[in-house]
């Protein structure tokens, strides 16, 4: 079982610029590089295809896009999908190109699409078209830069999931309840065994970077091992608290990650 983490986001970086094709004014591209997903990028109503790109500033490194939509209304309006890099923004021959790609049930059930670009590319510009079937099209968060993963180690088994439901409940007198429905969150927490330094570093690295107030992407079963539903047990997340880490043995260390799913 694999686990990736991807934290550092060049889409959502300072001195990115992003521009998008067409944008509802309520809801512009800027909102892409907020990092709460209630903020959506939109095309206007009846805009069923629409191009972002991001301008990088100078040549980046960019192995995986991941991409969510409203985590508080599960409103991920995207049907195909296509990511390409290239040196210029012109777009008549890019140097990577995706192809258009199809969402499929569980990414639009589960909110959250990945897109393994395999061996790194390097371009300056990125461009991501994007099209639905009715209404409009819009998501909340994209992800472009590099996976985090470590060769030879993953959440042990022992790992926990669940969906934390945020609604409350009064009762009335005589038992009755009165329900105030409100989205749930992935909740994820899991554990690292016998760390070496080298995997000590990486994962600390990562958890000073975010802290408890920048996003981490996270897939644990790539896979599918455990389930035919990769989407499941990933998505957009925040740390609960600063993990600690424990010095097991001789150069060796435990760690253990609390995470919540960003809204």
């Amino acid at each position: 079982m694999s686990t990736r983490f991807f934290y550092y986001n060049l889409a959502t970086l300072s001195t990115t610029t992003v521009t998008a094709s067409d944008e509802d004014v309520f809801y512009p591209a800027s909102n892409l590089q907020h990092m709460h997903t209630v903020k959506e990028w939109r095309t206007n109503d009846g805009t069923l295809s629409a191009t972002i790109v991001f301008d990088m500033q100078t040549p980046v490194n960019v192995d995986s896009f991941l991409m969510v939509g409203n985590n508080s209304t599960g409103n991920l309006q995207v049907a195909t999908i296509k990511v390409e890099g290239n040196p210029t923004d012109v777009w008549t021959s890019p140097g990577y190109d995706s192809g258009t790609l199809n969402l499929d049930s569980n990414e639009l059930e589960e909110n959250f699409y990945y897109l393994d670009i395999g061996s790194t590319q390097t371009y300056r510009y990125w461009r991501i078209t994007v099209t639905n079937g009715t209404d409009y099209v819009g998501f909340s968060n994209c992800f472009l830069g590099e996976k985090v993963e470590l060769t030879n180690n993953a959440f042990r088994y022992g790992w926990s999931w669940n969906r934390k439901d945020r609604s409350t409940v009064q009762e009335g007198r005589y038992g009755q309840r009165f329900i105030d429905r409100i989205s749930d969150q992935k909740m994820i927490t899991g554990e690292f065994e016998y760390l070496n330094t080298t995997e000590f570093g990486t994962l600390e690295t990562l958890t000073n970077y975010c802290g408890v107030y920048r996003p981490v992407w996270l897939m644990i079963d790539v896979d599918e091992e455990i389930v035919a539903k990769r989407e499941l047990f990933g998505g957009y997340f925040l740390f609960d608290q600063r993990p600690t880490f424990i010095n097991s043995a001789y150069s060796l260390y435990n760690t253990k990650f609390e995470l919540t799913e960003t809204i």
